[in-house]
């Protein structure tokens, strides 16, 4: 390498080390698009991870189907990484060209979901965002009137699925990159859809960033100080969330995120909408703009406590029952199917609602353990029509509908809940619990019933430790 090229590798490894606990020993994972920029980082990692005995390198490629070039630039992809003996994969993404937002929103948002999945538990993500990226990154939040996080731009590290996502080339300029290539003879797949004017990023690129670096030839540096000051600001406004959010109580229900009202009382505006800003974001969901903002304040947290409104944006809504907040994805049609179970498998249900599944009497994560000899009866799941009638344990029959009130069970949620029956009697009812009837007695066997979260519901709710019926 010249020297040049062994600086780049340096400051590769300093981020490295700066970031991870053992960098020696990490398994890593390059986001290839088979690019300038990814090609130069596979290669740089290449390198590295050589002379790492301990440590693995992978290289993903996603292809989002959007150009007719598309798997041209897969195999372009492939043959760089084959040539340098590097595992090499492909995932093909669906991107709706009409979706909300715009197409690069859509795309980068696929991309990164496709990612997160196919990463393994303690596998780091390194992704080729470089200084110029964090210019172009910094102006369109700009241009989008975004506050002090997305000002902030791309930050080195953060969590993606079950790792980490490193950016270990924010320091270094397109040029550099450019130079180590050539200076490497590194191969990259020039990607037409980048000279695409349409896209606010390349209009960015081609037509304004030529004009500010003949004015300030520094523009890249200077703003991304800007960016580190806009993180660091932003991550002391998330220190006074932590404060005014305390220790939430039933901080998940019905796979929901909750947060009581009260917990904005005596709250100043700016407090207010900073506290639903970073509870929002820390639980893995898209931050409302300020007009959505505005619209869950006024109509949400400030409404009357007997209403029961409901803001939507960006698949994500927020509900209000009585005195909480219930955030979580947008709701489907309430499921109306019959399903068999067969109780010695977890039964899945439909949509996003997770698993049923059998656990031990001694294991609490149901509500009281059933008879196991009953379970051997045909199970089936239903949901709710209206009409049935209910009695748990240790208490008296009436119907279902006013259990479900008494028990705060969100309106919502009522049609959504898988009902347990045993040979057609209703048996198991999340919340509430099993049927007096079918109650495992003293020296009986029972079983309990647990209502598991699907993944991707799972991995926002656990964000923060859960208590509570999820």
């Amino acid at each position: 390498m010249t020297h040049a090229s062994e600086n780049l590798a340096s400051r590769l490894r300093q981020v490295l080390a700066a970031h991870l606990a053992d960098p020696r020993r990490s398994r890593y994972c390059v986001a290839f698009s088979g690019g300038l920029d990814s090609s130069v980082l596979l290669a740089l990692m290449t390198a590295i991870v050589a002379e790492w005995p301990d440590a693995t390198l992978r290289a993903i490629h996603v292809n989002h189907g959007l150009y007719a070039d598309a798997d041209r630039w897969q195999s372009a992809a492939q043959a760089v990484a084959q040539k340098l003996a590097v595992d090499f994969s492909a995932i093909r993404v669906a991107v709706a060209e009409d979706a909300q937002g715009g197409v690069e929103a859509a795309a980068r948002d696929a991309r990164y979901r496709a990612l997160a999945d196919v990463m393994v538990a303690g596998e780091v993500l390194v992704c080729a965002h470089h200084l110029d990226d964090q210019l172009e990154t910094f102006l369109l939040q700009l241009m989008r009137g975004a506050g002090l996080a997305g000002l902030a731009a791309m930050p080195v590290v953060r969590d993606l699925g079950p790792g980490l996502l490193l950016r270990p080339l924010l320091s270094v300029s397109r040029d550099e990159l450019c130079d180590w290539a050539r200076q490497n003879a590194v191969d990259w797949c020039e990607d037409s859809s980048n000279q695409d004017q349409q896209f606010a990023r390349n209009y960015l690129r081609h037509r304004i960033l030529p004009l500010l670096r003949e004015r300030w030839p520094t523009v890249a540096g200077s703003v991304a100080r800007s960016a580190a000051h806009c993180a660091e600001a932003e991550s002391v406004l998330a220190e006074l969330a932590e404060q005014d959010l305390g220790e939430p109580l039933a901080d998940t229900a019905y796979l929901a995120a909750v947060l009581s009202t009260e917990k904005f009382d005596g709250l100043s505006a700016g407090r207010v909408r900073n506290l639903l800003r970073y509870w929002i974001r820390s639980r893995g969901y898209p931050v409302p703009g300020h007009g959505r903002l505005a619209e869950i304040i006024d109509g949400v947290v400030h409404a009357r406590p007997d209403a029961m409104p409901v803001v939507r944006w960006r698949d994500t809504e927020l509900r209000r029952y009585r005195d909480k907040l219930y955030l979580m994805a947008s709701l489907g049609e309430a499921p109306d199917q019959v399903l068999a179970w067969d109780t010695d498998k977890p039964l899945a249900l439909p949509g996003a609602m997770g698993r049923l599944e059998l656990a031990p009497a001694d294991l609490a994560c149901g509500d009281g353990a059933m008879a196991e000899r009953l379970l051997d009866r045909h199970c089936t799941v239903r949901f709710r029509v209206g009409g049935e009638y209910f009695r748990p344990a240790g208490g008296r029959r009436k119907p279902l509908k006013k259990w479900l009130q008494e028990r705060g069970i969100p309106p919502w949620m009522r049609s959504r809940l898988p009902l347990v029956f045993c040979a057609d009697r209703l048996a198991w009812v999340p919340g509430i619990g099993c049927a007096e009837e079918l109650l495992a007695r003293e020296g009986e066997d029972g079983r309990i019933i647990c209502w598991q979260r699907a993944p991707e519901v799972n991995s926002r709710l656990s964000r923060r430790p859960a208590s509570g019926i999820f």
